[in-house]
């Protein structure tokens, strides 16, 4: 059991912003279900969507994986995925704009969309970084900069530049599928590129003569994690793909009924 717990990254930086983060969201859940009922503003599954999230994260950077990606790469790119694939298109859909300002202490909110509103800069930032377009290319720059070999190499050597690899590649995958949240062809298109640029990726590190990453020596363990990008990452890809694609058919044949009645 000692043995066990040992392997544990138990950060309390990581773990109370995580536990922080969960507190305020679930006050804020209960505030706007007194006031509208259970289910409404919010749903019962976007909040188990929500806690899957903060759940992949916390499993990401505390659990023994983060223990283990420092000599495992295989580790490492699961624990990439959890961080890109995963935990951000958990919590974009547990988290829509009613259940981020109700994280909100009540008497902040008002002020907080004041501020926000003044601030154009800071929207016509986030609104371009949101775009499809513009978010498919930070993700693709983070995805395949961050597997430069002399990138990687430094991220695993030093555990400031390995925060802003994980710090970076959770960022710019939450903006990717924030931006694909809304169900339509270009969401489609979209993911399909995204899926096919990182399984690319995933199959030059799979069918490489060569180790990529001299910290990890085993040109093996390379291969076995260009796999996991490559399936692992295209079957999520995929999920993601065919949920977008029944949405937006679902709400075209709500809408066509709408008009016909």
């Amino acid at each position: 059991m000692t043995e066990f717990w040992s392997t544990w990254h138990l950060d309390p930086i990581t773990g109370s912003f995580l536990a922080f983060v969960g507190w305020r969201y679930m006050d804020g859940i209960w505030r706007l279900w007194r006031r509208a009922g259970t289910g409404r503003g919010v749903h019962r599954w976007q909040v188990v969507a929500f806690w899957l999230g903060l759940i992949s994260i916390a499993t990401a950077l505390l659990s023994p994986i983060e223990t283990f990606a420092e000599t495992s790469l295989p580790v490492h790119m699961v624990q990439h995925l959890l961080l890109t694939l995963i935990a951000p298109p958990l919590l974009v859909a547990g988290l829509p704009p009613v259940a981020l300002m109700g994280t909100l202490p009540m008497d902040w909110r008002k002020g907080v969309a004041r501020w926000f509103l003044r601030r154009k800069l800071l929207k016509t930032l986030w609104h371009g970084a949101t775009t499809p377009g513009v978010s498919w290319g930070l993700y693709a720059l983070v995805l395949w900069g961050w597997h430069v070999p002399i990138l990687y190499q430094t991220a695993v050597e030093n555990s400031a530049v390995h925060l802003l690899e994980h710090i970076s590649f959770f960022s710019a995958a939450f903006l990717f599928w924030h931006s694909v949240s809304i169900q339509n062809i270009t969401a489609l298109i979209v993911i399909f590129t995204t899926a096919l640029h990182s399984s690319m990726l995933g199959v030059l590190m799979t069918f490489s003569n060569q180790t990529w990453y001299p910290a990890y020596e085993s040109l093996e363990n390379q291969q076995i994690a260009g796999l996991i990008m490559w399936m692992g990452g295209g079957i999520i890809f995929l999920i993601a793909g065919l949920l977008v694609l029944w949405r937006w058919l679902y709400e075209m044949e709500v809408h066509h009924a709408n008009n016909v009645a």
